[in-house]
């Protein structure tokens, strides 16, 4: 049962996704406005630090809208990472060709003077990735939803065949072989 309504969410946030993106867009933005706080920068390695600077990275962007959105963390770790001396405006993450060490000449890029940073938001570029390709998104969720039905036909199968062995189970009269093995003997009625 909690299989069966979990696959009907899931079609209705895919209907949802392309019919109503911005109540999706919303929820979404939410959570990643919330991580974004606990952002801690450079010689941090809690998950959602890593996770940020993964997808800044690898998306080549830089928080959710913009480097401006860091103003919000709860911490000013990622200010001054390092041998940094002088807070920097954007996380060194962010930075194009990025710094090799942590010092103040090499970390320029990140400073507002000497910008050289992504200025593409993270939510922007995943987004992209997503829609921008709706046939591979499109045959990734059938995938995942045959494969779905397939678990939930499997899963009813098993319980009525459950069922059919539970009938015996009054009629067992349980015998001990060894210190760990319970066989079920059937005495007839």
């Amino acid at each position: 049962m909690i299989i069966t309504v979990m696959f009907i969410a899931e079609i209705v946030v895919v209907i949802l996704l392309y019919a109503a993106p911005n109540t999706i867009q919303d929820a979404i933005l939410d959570v990643l406005y919330e991580s974004l706080k606990n952002y801690n920068g450079l010689g941090n390695f809690d998950t959602t630090t890593l996770g940020w600077m993964f997808f800044m990275k690898e998306m080549n962007c830089c928080g959710v809208y913009g480097y401006w959105d860091f103003s919000m963390t709860h911490s000013d770790d990622w200010r001054k990472p390092g041998l940094v001396s002088t807070k920097l405006d954007a996380p060194i993450i962010c930075c194009v060709k990025e710094p090799l060490s942590p010092s103040k000449a090499d970390t320029s890029c990140a400073r507002k003077e000497t910008f050289d940073i992504h200025t593409q938001g993270c939510f922007g570029a995943v987004w992209d990735v997503i829609m921008g390709n709706s046939l591979y998104t499109g045959i990734v969720f059938s995938v995942a939803f045959v494969f779905q039905l397939l678990l939930i036909i499997f899963s009813c199968i098993l319980i009525a065949r459950n069922k059919d062995k539970s009938k015996l189970a009054g009629a067992c009269r349980w015998i001990r072989i060894g210190s760990h093995c319970l066989v079920c003997v059937v005495e007839n009625a």
